[in-house]
C-alpha cells in the first residue's frame, strides 16, 4: 500500500464529515494509527466505538474511552481495562464522567489512582476554595506526592 493511500485513509478517519459507513470500514483497518483516528473522531457511530473499545491495541481502546461520543457504559467498562496505560490515560482526561474518575481514584495501580485523584482535585479546585466541594474521599491529599 503506498504512502499517499495511507495518508488519505488517515485523514478520512479523522475528518468529522466522513460518512459513518466509511468510518466503520476504516475501523477494521489493520493500521492502528488509522483505528486510533477513527476512535477519536466524534462522528464515529456508537456501535463502531463499542467495537474499538474491545480492540487488541491499548491506544485504540484509550482513544475510544476518551471520545466524548462514546457511550458512558463503554467508558465505565474501560475504567477496568487490564492495561494500566489505558486506565491512566482515562484518569488524565477531565472530560470523562466523574464517576469513572472516582473508580480510577481507587485503582490498584498507584500511578493510575494518583492521576485520577489529581484530575478530580483539578476539577473541584474552585468548589473546594468556596467550600462547596462535592468530592470527598478518604485518601490523604499528599498521597500522590
Amino acid at each position: 500500500m503506498n504512502t499517499v493511500y495511507k495518508i488519505e485513509k488517515y485523514l478520512k478517519a479523522s475528518n468529522p464529515t466522513t460518512e459513518p459507513r466509511e468510518l466503520a470500514k476504516l475501523a477494521r483497518n489493520i493500521n492502528a494509527r488509522i483505528k486510533i483516528r477513527v476512535a477519536e473522531n466524534t462522528s464515529t457511530p456508537k456501535e463502531v466505538l463499542e467495537t474499538l473499545a474491545h480492540d487488541g491495541n491499548a491506544e485504540v481502546r484509550l482513544a475510544a474511552a476518551t471520545n466524548p461520543s462514546t457511550p458512558v457504559d463503554i467508558t465505565y467498562m474501560l475504567a477496568y481495562d487490564p492495561d494500566p496505560t489505558v486506565r491512566h490515560g482515562i484518569a488524565e482526561d477531565a472530560t470523562v464522567p466523574i464517576g469513572v474518575l472516582k473508580i480510577l481514584n481507587h485503582d490498584e495501580n498507584p500511578y493510575v489512582a494518583c492521576r485520577a485523584r489529581k484530575t478530580l482535585e483539578q476539577l473541584f479546585a474552585t468548589q473546594r476554595e468556596s467550600g462547596t466541594c462535592q468530592w470527598r474521599d478518604d485518601v490523604p491529599k499528599d498521597s500522590c506526592a
